[in-house]
């Protein structure tokens, strides 16, 4: 379907740089609400509500709407549209999260709600609680209706209006912030019956309860992909960056300051859902930059300069700055800290996200100290989150994919974190090598873990779920659903959940496993030892709770208020069936006459032969049945509506119960969080084992020495690669102190660019502490893998192919080392011939000189005799046969020492299909090259040993004429 959401303001500059959700103040309308927009009845939902009455007409066939197709008020048609301050989308000024209602408008008082709110944030998508349904109006519910398959509301009017019902809210949601929407919840917070019984004629009152976006969605729900969604708040200042990362899911908090070079090396690997920011606090390029990402975000603008100033951070944390967040003296850092904080408020998630929040400094410095630097070049270009499938970047394929064999989601976070994050500590790495080589040959302790951790919900994202309930909320909203007992069902589930990883350590433990790695996760000691010993904590929590037919309650005696309200509801129900026995007293005590709950609440229902011919002049028709008609007296409707509110009232009365007990829980966070992230560590290293233990090919532990110039690889392969293909073709190398550079040719499709990314798999995949995919590897540990591989531009940025080549080869003289790994794929290609040959050769000579194990392809056959002379450069070339009859071109995929006599374009064209016709002109074009270069090579020859005064030069031009032939 068409978006006519989009297609009403897409004439906005700033469409989808939209400002942050704003907090609209409630006027409740003095007239009561009798329906939406037409005859009067009932504040309930509409009785277009239930699936029997909901239509699906012509409409729903049609793929694309014209402003006729919908009776929408004038001020939505495309040709009225204005913000709040009454500027049309075409003005660059215009503000797409507001609209322009003129006044004058008349509404019903439901409606005049929710324009109020729907003025305010008219770039999202408003579901207003009507009873038990969301439901959906005019642009909303035409954006929606196709995405989530509705069935159009109501009659063959042109009234654009669609619902679902609260319980599937969560599901629904999901799927419309996917599509990139925006949410604006509005909840009731009353029910109808209260506003009946204590504010008759009056709207029932609603307000805003929620609001969701890409990044906050997962701070309310429990979402079903374990990948973060991380919100991302930035100021640029001067090329530096500072920055807030956050997993509202987790409630983590990331604060520091960066420089651009690893600004986009963090956007690469966190790769955000959502960017905060400020127009004059980030800059084009910036933009440019983060909308080039393989899934770009969603933007959000907080367009107040004053809502980032640091001074504003103590309105935010009023009592104590986190310390860790006060050590901090980083301007830009702390700008962003409050930007995030304004944003968060306005989301109505401050206090569940920011309350809670685990502040950790993002310091580079400190990470480039601890962690081998993976840039955003060297993760894309070996495909270490997201491989490369045509034009689409997905996760299968990639390294983070083959190693990926956790149980948990939370184990799959933590690997994702390993794999970006290689370790630089020998003794750090060995100890997970020491863990995954005694799980590999302890098969049974993983299987033991993987089928009780197979069945855990994301203990991590509920451990800050939980913790949130501890935040008293202001809010009243009125659910349909039991919230409060929902929570404690949760909760319940949770304390269960922890008590049986406690249970599976100690299974674990009973296999006597050796490795230090493994025996700090699993042995159980008191909260300051390793595994904390959590039933001493779940059955204090535990005995504050009772079972009520199997709904949890507080304990009687826990909570007074809760208990009063309890004995009211359960005299109030005593009281109605004081009434039933009455009303059965008229008829003789006939036990037909009941209580039924149909259209509302303890119905009388009375057989119809007994009140056919004489009904009692109290009763008052309410619903039927065949053979039944059933009543209201006066009495026990005014019971009824007293037991609804009592009953809502007992509900509001587990809040404080539920804040009191989650405080209980929360003052033990660090424990519930350490628990959880010990059984992420033994699931990631079950991972690595499980890894070895799959595979057809060899995989060994490598090893580690203090020669930091030696790497040596035995029978390599590419791990991916080598699971796809059978008899894939493995490959040695070894980096010496003499021998640290290689320089490798030969043809296209010969198997060059992937004996480089073996490489630097194999590099990475050792330092996470995993077996690498070879028969044998040692070297020293690595600081950095600097790659330029393939012919890709970035024009969204402006930039070329070759500008983008020159980037990727300048960092490594920037922020490389001795101890750096460098893979250079084909330099130099984006150019001319003879600019393109001369860099690769003075790139090639600087990275001899500077000594970092390096691997080089070229195919510039002119600079070989060059190449030959500089010291520590090893020719090689991967091996191919060429059949003089056929021409056709056989590769062997092995790496042999020597150049490659040729690059064989011309047969690997005649082996793509190129016409016979067109090779044939190329080959003699290339045989007038070859003349040319030759004659340039002698003719140069000639003019400098004339220079040195030699007298008979053939015999030199010979030896050049044969070293070029070779």
């Amino acid at each position: 379907m068409k978006n006519l959401f989009n297609y009403f303001t897409r004439e906005s500059k700033q469409s989808s740089n939209t400002g942050p959700p704003t907090i609209v103040e409630k006027e409740t309308p003095k007239t009561s609400v009798k329906k939406l927009e037409q005859s009067p009845t009932s504040t309930e939902a509409p009785k277009t509500c239930p699936a029997s009455l909901i239509k699906k007409t012509k409409r729903n066939d049609s793929d694309s709407f014209d402003e006729g197709d919908f009776d929408l008020p004038k001020f939505l048609k495309k040709s009225e549209i204005k913000d709040s301050n009454m500027r049309r989308p075409d003005d660059p000024d215009y503000d797409p999260t507001t609209l322009y209602i003129p006044p004058g408008q008349k509404f019903t008082p439901a409606m005049q709600q929710y324009w109020e709110i729907k003025k305010s944030h008219f770039d999202k998508i408003l579901l207003f609680k009507l009873g038990k349904f969301y439901e959906l109006f005019y642009l909303d519910a035409i954006t929606v209706q196709g995405i989530l398959d509705l069935k159009w509301m109501g009659d063959e009017q042109k009234k654009a209006h669609v619902g679902f019902p609260e319980k599937t809210l969560e599901k629904n949601a999901a799927i419309l912030i996917e599509k990139g929407l925006k949410i604006v919840v509005v909840e009731q917070t009353e029910t109808t019956v209260k506003n009946r019984v204590q504010k008759a004629g009056k709207v029932v009152g609603r307000e805003i309860t929620e609001i969701l976006t890409k990044s906050t969605f997962s701070a309310h729900y429990m979402s079903s992909d374990h990948e973060p969604a991380y919100l991302l708040s930035v100021v640029e200042i001067q090329d530096n960056f500072g920055i807030v990362l956050a997993d509202l899911s987790t409630c983590e908090f990331f604060v520091g300051e960066c420089n651009r070079e690893d600004f986009r090396n963090l956007i690469y690997r966190s790769r955000p859902s959502e960017i905060v920011y400020n127009q004059y606090f980030l800059s084009g390029n910036t933009l440019k930059m983060i909308k080039a990402l393989p899934i770009p975000p969603v933007f959000s603008m907080i367009k107040n300069s004053d809502e980032w100033n640091p001074i504003k951070l103590s309105e935010y944390f009023p009592e104590d700055v986190p310390k860790i967040i006060a050590s901090l003296p980083m301007h830009s850092s702390m700008r962003a800290l409050v930007g995030c904080c304004y944003y968060l408020k306005n989301s109505l998630i401050f206090d569940r996200t920011i309350g809670i929040g685990q502040f950790k400094v993002y310091q580079q410095d400190l990470i480039h100290q601890r962690y081998m630097n993976l840039d955003s070049q060297a993760l894309e270009h070996l495909e270490i989150l997201l491989a490369n499938v045509g034009k689409e970047k997905v996760v299968k394929g990639s390294l983070y994919d083959f190693l990926n064999k956790c149980s948990t989601p939370f184990g799959k976070r933590l690997l994702k974190k390993w794999v970006t994050s290689p370790l630089m500590s020998v003794e750090s790495i060995n100890k997970r090598l020491d863990a995954v080589t005694e799980l590999i040959s302890n098969k049974e302790v993983y299987k033991v873990f993987d089928k009780a951790a197979s069945k855990l919900p994301d203990l991590e994202r509920l451990l800050a779920k939980l913790s949130a309930y501890s935040i008293k909320s202001n809010s009243k909203a009125v659910y349909f659903e039991d919230v409060g007992t929902n929570r404690l069902k949760e909760f319940c589930s949770f304390l269960k959940f922890m008590q049986s990883l406690q249970s599976l350590m100690s299974d674990i433990e009973s296999f006597d496993l050796q490795s230090e790695g493994l025996v700090n996760i699993i042995k159980l000691q008191s909260y300051d030892g390793c595994f904390p010993d959590l039933n001493p904590l779940c059955n204090e929590l535990f005995s504050k709770i009772q079972n009520n037919n199997g709904e949890p309650e507080p304990i009687e005696g826990f909570c007074d208020s809760y208990d009063d309200v309890k004995s009211e509801i359960k005299t109030l129900k005593n009281s109605l069936q004081n009434e039933l026995l009455t009303e059965r007293a008229r008829f003789g005590n006939n036990p037909e006459i009941k209580f039924v709950d149909s259209k509302f609440r303890y119905e009388l229902e009375v057989p119809m032969y007994l009140v056919d011919k004489s009904k009692p002049k109290d009763y008052e028709e309410t619903s039927g049945r065949n053979g039944f008609q059933r009543y209201y007296t006066k009495n026990i409707k005014s019971l009824a509506d007293k037991l609804v509110v009592t009953e809502e009232r007992l509900k509001n009365e587990l809040k404080p119960f539920i804040n009191q007990l989650m405080s209980l829980f929360y003052a033990n966070f660090e424990i519930w969080k350490k628990a959880i992230d010990l059984v992420s560590e033994f699931d990631c290293l079950a991972s690595l084992a499980k890894v070895v233990n799959s595979t057809a090919f060899t995989m060994s532990r490598p090893y580690f020495c203090s020669d930091s110039s030696e790497m040596e690889i035995q029978e390599l392969v590419h791990p991916i690669l080598a699971s796809r293909v059978d008899n894939f073709i493995p490959n040695s190398v070894h980096f010496t102190e003499d021998n640290h550079c290689f320089v490798l040719t030969g043809p296209n499709m010969g198997g060059k660019s992937t004996i480089l990314r073996e490489i630097g798999l194999a590099t990475i995949m050792a330092q996470i502490g995993s077996y690498v995919p070879a028969e044998y590897m040692k070297f020293s540990p690595v600081d950095s893998i600097f790659t330029r591989l393939g012919a890709s531009d970035s024009l969204i940025e402006g930039k070329s192919t070759f500008f983008v080549e020159m980037e990727e080869a300048n960092k490594f003289f920037k922020k490389g080392t001795k101890n750096s790994l460098v893979i250079m794929d084909e330099l130099g290609r984006g150019t001319s011939t003879e600019d393109g040959s001369a860099l690769a050769y003075a790139v090639l000579d600087a990275l001899a000189e500077s000594k970092p194990k390096t691997m080089f392809t070229t195919h510039y056959h002119m600079i070989l005799i060059d190449i030959r002379e500089i010291p520590g450069v090893v020719m090689t070339h991967m091996d191919s046969v060429l059949n003089a009859t056929t021409k056709t071109l056989t590769f062997l995929y092995k790496l042999k020492n020597g150049e490659c006599p040729k690059s064989y374009g011309l047969n690997i064209a005649r082996l793509a299909g190129i016409n016979e016709n067109i090779i044939k002109v190329a080959e003699k074009k290339a045989a007038e090259e070859e003349y040319e270069q030759k004659l340039a090579l002698v003719t140069g020859m000639l003019k400098k040993l004339k220079e040195k005064g030699i007298q008979n030069p053939m015999p030199y031009i010979q030896e050049i004429l044969n070293e070029y032939n070779n």
